[in-house]
This record gives structure tokens, sequence and C-alpha cells, in this order.
């Protein structure tokens, strides 16, 4: 019984710690109107950021530009995006290193694939 309980509680821990932001700082890649796929060797990337953000910018369809920041202490990072007739601007935030090469959605694929184990692991047991 007591095994049972440190691999519940080892399982919960090892969950939660993945999916809360990361207090310390981190390096992100940095560009204006950057390549597609982004070119990794022309990106700056500054330090002490907190977390990293991309914005897309689409025109009829297709995308116009891509700009890739750091988001430095005291600055926010908001999630957001806003489509009309096909064109509009998409935000996205993610908070590991140098996470903002896609955008962040594999960060969140990869939260969401750990809290699903997780819960199956508890399930089972």
């Amino acid at each position: 019984m007591f095994n049972k309980m440190c691999s519940i509680e080892f399982v919960l821990i090892l969950t939660f710690s993945l999916c809360f932001r990361q207090a310390n700082a981190i390096q992100c890649y940095q560009c204006t109107s950057c390549s597609r796929p982004l070119d990794r060797s022309h990106a700056a990337k500054p330090d002490n950021c907190k977390s990293c953000k991309t914005e897309i910018v689409y025109r009829v369809g297709s995308i116009r530009s891509i700009n890739r920041t750091c988001v430095r202490q005291g600055q926010t990072c908001k999630a957001s995006g806003k489509m009309v007739s096909k064109s509009g601007n998409v935000t996205m935030c993610c908070y590991t290193n140098l996470c903002n090469t896609n955008g962040g959605k594999r960060i969140a694929t990869t939260k969401a694939t750990f809290i699903i184990l997780a819960t199956l692991t508890m399930l089972l047991r």
C-alpha cells in the first residue's frame, strides 16, 4: 500500500512540475519577419526571458510575417487570435528554453500528453 501511494505521489509531482511555468529565466529566439521555417543561425537568442512569444500575421489566408520575441520580467505574453475573412493575427506563448521555433504548439502537446499519462497511471492502479 505504501509503495502504491509513493508511486502515485511521484506521478502527481512530476505532472504538476511539468505543467507549471518555469520560474527561472529562459532563452528565446528573437527575430522580426523571421524566415519560415526558422533559420536558427540568423535569429538572436537573448537571455533572461520570462516567456517566449510568436506572433503570426495572416493576410488572405497565407502567412504574411512571423515575429519571435523574448518577453521580459514585468511584461506579459497573452495568447490570442483573431481572424476575419482569412486575415488576422495569432499570438502564441511558451515557457521553456528556445520553445518558440514553432510557436509553442509542441509545448502544449507535450504537457497534455503528460497529464493524460499521469491520469491513466492513477486510474489503472
